[in-house]
């Protein structure tokens, strides 16, 4: 029968010498690879006596089986939402040192559903229960057994945003946002830009409407803050931004010219110093066609800009479809500050 491997010498086998005028005499036995996994031999030899010669019996075999290992893969502390997933280690059962393994396992972290851990997750994960797995252990004298641990990620706190300023703003003004996120601090991004822009900690109503403020961490969203602007409300929607100056482009062109980069140059100071500056790109024509290049328009000045050390808070091209009643020309861009 096999015998389980122990990390010590095995020495199974028994002898007994039979002879006439022998009584319970035993040979000695030599064994050669009795501790490891695999087959072990056993020689029992008799020195004999007086009476008898020194006799040796056939070599025997018998198999060494490895040992069961649990292997056990950590559970972390709840981990903090919105910082790196932890190093998984594991422990073993019973303890094993580094020269018990051919190859050490590794541990990493799973979703639930990847029932084959075929999936390792990294980085930043969103709220939730997730399993520690470990896997790959190979060693001559043990077969491992695996234990899953968990991770858990809290959701993460709402923040608490306020509202800093007065209750009601002036036109062409904005309120500052103060969030309550810990570190690092939370990013806040509009997705209604025609509403409502965001520089800093600061949001800027432009015109009546709804205004929605995306606030994230870690590229994940936290919450999503909507108002509606509108002047009889509480926050009074500003007019839009003072024009400053208009840039002139020509037929279907969409890049600067060397004049219209000198006109940019004389007002980047301004611009710098300004607290929101808005591009809009215009284009006369067809709407597609038009659309297209107003955009390239509100690009190209915006590209020379931003490579100029000003921040533009938001650009966009509006195409033919806002052409005023007596305008003859739309072919331009033009500057607002706030």
């Amino acid at each position: 029968a096999a015998i389980t491997y122990t990390g010590s010498p095995l020495t199974p086998c028994t002898s007994t010498v039979t002879g006439p005028g022998l009584t319970a005499t035993t040979a000695a036995i030599i064994y050669t690879n009795n501790t490891d996994a695999g087959t072990a031999t056993a020689t029992a030899q008799w020195a004999g006596d007086s009476n008898h010669n020194p006799s040796t019996a056939p070599d025997v075999t018998f198999t060494i089986t490895p040992a069961p290992v649990t292997i056990t893969a950590s559970t972390p502390t709840t981990q903090a939402y919105g910082t790196p997933i932890p190093e998984i280690t594991y422990t073993t059962d019973p303890v094993l040192t580094a020269t018990d393994w051919l190859t050490a396992p590794t541990c990493a972290v799973y979703a639930t559903s990847d029932t084959t851990f075929s999936t390792p997750l990294t980085g930043i994960v969103d709220a939730g229960t997730y399993i520690t797995h470990c896997s790959g252990g190979v060693s001559a004298n043990y077969t491992p057994r695996y234990v899953n641990g968990t991770l858990t990620v809290p959701a993460p706190t709402r923040p608490n945003v306020v509202w800093s300023s007065a209750t009601t703003v002036a036109a062409r003004s904005s309120i500052s946002v103060l969030t309550t996120l810990g570190s690092p601090v939370a990013t806040m991004s509009s997705s209604t830009p025609n509403a409502c822009l965001v520089k800093d900690t600061v949001v800027y109503f432009l015109v009546d409407g709804g205004c929605s403020i995306t606030i994230s961490q870690g590229g994940i969203t936290y919450r999503v803050l909507t108002a509606t602007v509108s002047r009889t409300s509480r926050i009074v929607a500003p007019a839009r931004a003072q024009q400053l100056r208009t840039i002139n482009f020509g037929g279907t062109r969409t890049t600067l010219t060397t004049v219209n980069k000198v006109q940019l140059q004389a007002i980047l100071p301004a611009l710098r110093a300004a607290r929101i500056v808005i591009v809009y790109g215009f284009s006369s024509g067809n709407a597609t066609d038009a659309a297209l290049r107003s955009n390239d328009r509100a690009r190209a000045v915006t590209s020379y800009l931003v490579a100029n050390g000003v921040q533009v808070a938001s650009s966009a091209g509006y195409g033919s479809m806002i052409r005023s009643t007596g305008e003859s020309s739309l072919d331009r861009v033009d500057i607002g500050i706030g």
